[in-house]
């Protein structure tokens, strides 16, 4: 077994489970490492439907609420309040759908390098590191 194999490894307390009795654990794949990260966390809180759909790991990214807000500045009407509101709301619902279909593409990419060097790796861990695989896990590292 190569040492970087038993890195998957986290110290995990079973009275953990009384404080947090929905606790989950997730294995990512080891893309920029050399260990695979292990995520322990909740899942996600439910606050009931939304006004329009909106995924919590969104909230995570701060070019989010600049979108928002840029959608919803840029975008004037002299109208009832009622109409005024309606009209920005839109606006920024779909500068956030530009936003969020240029982060999905993006997302995409990495994702298809992160397999592609996985494939590389477990490759590797078949057949040994030769320098042609060497420069491929490189390579697509550069891209990440």
């Amino acid at each position: 077994m190569a040492s970087w194999e038993r890195l998957d490894h986290f110290l995990f307390s079973p009275a953990m489970l009384m404080w947090f009795p929905k606790l989950t654990q997730m294995g990512l794949p080891r893309a920029l490492s050399d260990h695979h990260a292990i995520i322990v966390g909740e899942p996600n809180i439910d606050w009931g439907p939304s006004p329009f759909k909106v995924y919590n790991n969104w909230l995570e990214d701060k070019k989010l609420m600049g979108e928002a807000l840029n959608g919803w500045k840029e975008f004037e009407v002299t109208s009832s309040k009622g109409f005024v509101l309606f009209s920005k709301v839109k606006a920024a619902k779909l500068r956030l759908k530009s936003w969020l279909s240029k982060v999905k593409r993006e997302d995409n990419e990495t994702d298809k390098l992160e397999d592609n060097l996985s494939k590389v790796e477990e490759k590797a861990s078949v057949e040994g590191w030769s320098d042609g695989l060497r420069k491929e896990r490189l390579r697509l590292l550069a891209d990440l």
